[in-house]
Formats: structure tokens, C-alpha cells, sequence
């Protein structure tokens, strides 16, 4: 798993990472503030924090969801989540790709399990590509879901929560991320 984040709009990414969890695994992210942290766990019920606490600065209005990357451009990758809970206000969700992506990703969110596929390079550098299935939330927040399954479209896709600034493709962002099977 990797908690990812852009501190700064156009900035580059950075990342902490800790190997062997893989899809299907629990994941849950958690702003506070300018503080975001990272969990990770087997059971939904014992966590693990990833890296430390990243002061990031967003607005107040952010967007969370469930990013999806094939981290190649020409395959999709299809990831399953469940349990998807959060303490953003419910309100209706939508989908859409984020950057430049080679493919046009899709999402099915209207009952359990939801469904999300994308395309797109990676969730990296100072740019992303990749599809968001994401609410709107202002403040504080928590976001927990089981990526319960994902396609090996590369080793490197990901799936995961993400808490994101904007619907840009160089927005600030907190993602904690499992992968088919590099972990991180």
C-alpha cells in the first residue's frame, strides 16, 4: 500500500510505502484540518497507519472518492469496492476521467459492490490520469472502503481514496493506494 500526496497545485508527488498488502485489502483516509493521514487494514477493524500524518492546503471544498489508474494508457483497469463509507455528507455521486487518458473510464455506484474503471498513465508526478467516482465534501472527513478487487492491468495500476482539491489534473491530493501486486 503507498499513501500518496501533491502538496502544491502542479507539484510533484511524493509518497510513503509499506509492502505485502495487495487487493484485497481496507484502506481509509482521514483530513483533519490540513493534516491527512493513511490506514490500511486486513479485517476493517485493526489499523495501520502508513507514513505519518502530510500537511497539505486545500480548500475547505474538496472532492472524495474512489480513484482507478491502468497506469497504461491503452488497457483499462477494473477495480471492485465495497463498504464504502464516509462522513462527507451523502449526496449524489458522479464520475469522470481525470488528465489526459487513452481510454474513457466508467463507473457503477448505485448499489454495493461499486464498480469503477479506468484508464490513464498513473496517479503521479505533477500531472494524473485516471478515473474518479467522488462526492463532494466540505471539511473534515474520513473515507473508509475494502478494495475488494482489481485487475492486473500492470503491476503498477492502483485503486484506492482519494481526498482531492479539484477535478484537475495537477490538483493537491491525499491517496492511499493498493495495487495488483507491487504493494506499492
Amino acid at each position: 500500500a503507498s499513501f500518496q500526496y501533491r502538496t502544491s497545485t502542479g507539484g510533484s508527488s511524493a509518497n510513503t510505502a509499506t509492502s505485502g498488502p495487495s487487493a484485497s485489502y481496507w484502506v481509509k483516509l482521514v483530513r483533519s484540518g490540513t493534516s491527512f493521514s493513511a490506514y490500511i487494514s486486513p479485517d476493517g477493524n485493526a489499523w495501520t497507519q502508513v507514513g505519518t500524518a502530510r500537511t497539505i492546503t486545500m480548500a475547505s471544498a474538496v472532492y472524495v472518492g474512489l480513484p482507478v489508474t491502468a497506469h497504461n494508457n491503452t488497457n483499462l483497469c477494473t477495480a471492485t469496492f465495497d463498504n464504502v463509507w464516509s462522513t462527507a455528507p451523502v449526496g449524489t455521486w458522479m464520475h469522470q476521467d481525470i488528465g489526459s487518458v487513452g481510454l474513457a473510464g466508467s463507473a457503477s455506484f448505485s448499489t454495493s459492490p461499486f464498480t469503477i474503471v479506468g484508464s490513464g498513465s498513473d496517479i503521479w508526478g505533477s500531472s494524473d490520469a485516471f478515473n474518479f467516482a467522488c462526492l463532494s465534501a466540505t471539511g473534515n472527513c474520513t473515507v473508509i472502503t475494502r478494495v475488494a478487487s482489481m485487475e492486473n492491468a500492470d503491476a503498477w495500476s492502483k485503486a484506492g481514496l482519494m481526498i482531492r482539491e479539484t477535478l484537475n489534473a495537477n490538483s493537491t491530493y491525499a491517496f492511499i493506494a493498493v495495487t495488483p501486486s507491487n504493494g506499492v
